[in-house]
């Protein structure tokens, strides 16, 4: 006889096993206003709410990365050229 979820988290028993957590999607809870966003984003791109959250992560995560390429390549060259860029703002 299988066991009920009370009985089996009593017991210590992962009652959600692993492999769900990993492949199973999740939910995604928005306030109205983020609702109402994510509603006028897929509008606006033609696409459901679904392929228009991804898209907003992907975007968002594009974004990031770039801005720390250029946070980077900025220190980089303030290193490399720092002192002529000062020299050249004093002249």
């Amino acid at each position: 006889m299988p066991m009920s979820a009370c009985t089996a988290e009593r017991a210590g028993i992962d009652v959600v096993p692993l492999w769900y957590h990993i492949v199973v999607a999740m939910n995604l809870r928005l306030d109205d206003e983020d609702s109402a966003l994510l509603k006028a984003l897929a509008e606006a791109e033609h696409v459901s709410l679904h392929e228009a959250a991804l898209r907003a992560i992907r975007r968002s995560a594009r974004e990031l990365a770039h801005t720390d390429r250029v946070r980077k390549a900025t220190a980089e060259m303030l290193g490399r050229w720092g002192e002529v860029l000062d020299r050249l703002g004093h002249a």
